[in-house]
């Protein structure tokens, strides 16, 4: 009877040893399986964050250029506006200097 007490407990030890080791292998499968599954998110996002920036980027840089592109039409503008007024006073300047030295010289 001692005997049969014994080899119960020893086969529940082992038993014990056998459900503690496979418990084990499953937490190391299981932490395999989330740090693959969070390098992959990362991954992912990693991409997905650089595809975003590289969207905005796109953006600003057109609405820059748009913004850029009426600048200078606008100086263009403004320009060819200046160099009219100063062609149309030139005429009239030259004009009123020569009068003004035929004034004088008379």
């Amino acid at each position: 009877m001692l005997k049969q007490i014994v080899d119960s407990i020893i086969d529940a030890e082992k038993s014990a040893e056998q459900t503690v080791a496979k418990a084990q292998e499953q937490s190391k499968n299981i932490l395999f399986e989330a740090q693959t599954k969070a390098d992959e998110i990362a991954e992912k996002s990693a991409a997905e964050n650089k595809k975003l920036a590289k969207s905005l980027e796109d953006e600003a840089t057109a609405k820059a250029d748009k913004q850029a592109a009426k600048v200078l039409a606008d100086g263009k503008k403004q320009a060819d506006e200046n160099i009219l007024k100063f062609n149309k006073n030139k005429d009239k300047t030259v004009d009123f200097v020569i009068g003004r030295l035929v004034d004088k010289c008379q």
